[in-house]
């Protein structure tokens, strides 16, 4: 398994410590390919895609509208 992780350097935590699950475009068990976005990440007022690492069977760790921190794993490819 892969994990999807919210990037490390993917907002300024200084300013905005978390952010929030935005939601799931492939829900878990769906096939998704390597690179296609597979969930959104709200930080502040932006929106972040978080694109799949590898191709293969989603399977969901963190619901939609839960805090996230960058670094964390919120979902695996299988």
């Amino acid at each position: 398994m892969t994990d999807i992780r919210i990037p490390d350097d993917l907002w300024d935590t200084d300013e905005t410590p978390e952010g929030a699950i935005g939601s799931w475009l492939f829900g878990d068990g769906e096939t998704v390919e390597e690179g296609t976005t597979v969930a959104t990440v709200m930080a502040g007022k932006t929106e972040y895609d978080i694109p799949a690492p590898a191709s293969g069977t989603l399977h969901v760790d963190k619901d939609a509208d839960v805090a996230v921190t960058p670094g964390e794993v919120i979902g695996r490819v299988a």
